[in-house]
């Protein structure tokens, strides 16, 4: 990544938390805003890449760390940390659309959402109708077995561990499951050298405290419920590996876009054959770009 091709930006959150995020504003003749949202366990500076990208394609782009990520954590050691981390961070995100809108009302504004920021991003666009697109990559179906067996599983080991104990046996239930079948676990990308950053990267695969699951799986649980306030004239585009498995290798995304098409919004949908859960990281990030840029450009 090239020098001083962002401003550091403080955003202040509505109940004071103060969240680091990241301004690549760097554009001649800028035709729109991307604004992302990351998943879990990693940060802003791993989508830099892509934020250098959509600038030189005309897009000023706004990554933050999610709250209890990143360095909007308070410490590396308290990942995952806040009172209620899934509707604090869905307003977080408001915030940071509208900061975007009055600082450029003469732009459109785009989400893109991934993994967990997918999740945040499918509960946005019930509250917010600022966008214009959203793109909603490495997602899930809410409404599935496995977040309903997690919901109760949090509850329990909330009783034994407090709301701050780690969440040991939730983690083990999902990512062990994830990785079976993937060489040395790796279920994220078929790009070996992104995933030993990812191993040795400070920010990444902390393990998260049962508050952040609890939080998750009841919120992610209401998701389906509330597709009737999504505003009918949002595009939305749902992208996913077809080797992924929080979307079920497609079949949980595809109700997903089934229950969007029923309640008659704007959406498409695209898998990438053999790509794995990180499409802006996988060997075919280039395709999967230019597919977002030609969505947007539509």
């Amino acid at each position: 990544m090239t020098k001083n091709t962002f401003t550091p930006i403080i955003i202040s959150a509505d109940d004071g938390t103060n969240l680091q995020g990241y301004l690549f504003d760097q554009v001649s003749n800028p035709i729109g805003i991307l604004q992302i949202i990351h998943g879990m366990q990693e940060h802003a500076a791993r989508y830099f890449e892509t934020a250098e990208f959509f600038n030189q394609h005309g897009y000023i782009v706004f990554v933050s760390d999610l709250r209890g990520h990143g360095k909007s954590a308070e410490s590396v050691d308290k990942q995952g940390v806040s009172e209620d981390i899934f509707p604090e961070t869905v307003a977080d995100q408001v915030k940071i659309s509208q900061m975007l809108v009055a600082r450029y009302p003469e732009l459109p504004l785009y989400v893109f959402g991934h993994s967990y920021g997918s999740l945040i991003t499918q509960r946005y666009i019930q509250v917010c109708d600022l966008p214009a697109k959203t793109i909603i990559c490495g997602t899930t179906n809410g409404d599935n077995m496995l977040m309903k067996f997690g919901r109760v599983v949090a509850w329990f080991t909330r009783l034994k561990n407090g709301k701050h104990g780690k969440a040991t046996l939730i983690e083990k239930l999902s990512f062990d499951n994830y990785s079976d079948g993937f060489s040395n676990g790796n279920w994220l990308t078929r790009d070996e050298e992104v995933f030993k950053k990812y191993q040795v990267d400070e920010y990444c695969g902390h393990p998260f405290p049962v508050s952040f699951y609890r939080s998750l799986f009841r919120e992610v649980g209401k998701l389906n419920k509330n597709i009737k306030y999504i505003p009918t004239d949002l595009k939305i585009m749902l992208i996913y590996g077809d080797q992924d498995p929080l979307g079920g290798k497609g079949k949980l995304i595809q109700k997903l876009f089934n229950k969007y098409r029923k309640a008659n919004l704007d959406v498409t949908i695209k898998g990438y054959e053999g790509a794995r859960h990180e499409l802006l990281n996988e060997i075919n990030k280039d395709e999967v770009r230019q597919d977002i840029l030609d969505f947007l450009a539509k």
